[in-house]
C-alpha cells in the first residue's frame, strides 16, 4: 500500500479535522460519529432445517452435548481440532469448537462438508 494511502487511512481513522487528498475538497461527514453498536438482531448463520439435521448428528456424535472439549476432537459434531482451527480462522470464530455456539459449529461443518450432511441414522463418524 502506498504511503499516501496509509496516511489517508490513518487520517480518516484518527483525525476529526477535515482531510484533503491531492487538493480535493475536504471530506465531510454526513452523519455524526457515534460509538460502534451491535445490532439487536443477527441473521442466523444456518437455516432451522439445517440445525435440525445437524442436531441429529450432534446427538449421535456427542449425545446432545455441543461443548465437548477433547485433545483430538471437540464440539458437538466431533470435528478434529486442527480442521476446526483451519476453518474457524478463516471465518473469524473461536479457535476451539467447544467455545463456539451450536450454530457456529454447524456453519463450519457446512463449509467443510458442502451440502452433504452425515448419516443421521446412528452410524456416527469423526471428521
Amino acid at each position: 500500500m502506498s504511503s499516501w494511502r496509509v496516511s489517508l487511512v490513518l487520517a480518516l481513522t484518527f483525525s476529526l479535522v477535515p482531510v484533503t487528498v491531492d487538493g480535493a475538497s475536504p471530506l465531510k461527514l454526513t452523519k455524526p460519529l457515534t460509538p460502534h453498536t451491535t445490532p439487536t438482531t443477527v441473521p442466523p448463520l444456518v437455516s432451522p432445517e439445517a440445525m435440525a439435521q445437524w442436531s441429529r448428528v450432534n446427538q449421535c456424535e456427542e449425545g446432545g452435548n455441543w461443548y465437548v472439549r477433547g485433545s483430538v476432537y471437540s464440539g458437538g459434531l466431533g470435528i478434529r481440532n486442527d480442521n476446526w482451527r483451519l476453518w474457524a480462522g478463516r471465518l473469524g470464530l473461536p479457535m476451539n469448537a467447544a467455545d463456539a455456539t451450536p450454530e457456529q459449529q454447524v456453519w463450519v461443518a457446512q463449509h467443510i462438508n458442502g451440502s452433504y450432511v452425515p448419516d443421521q441414522d446412528g452410524s456416527c463418524h469423526r471428521w
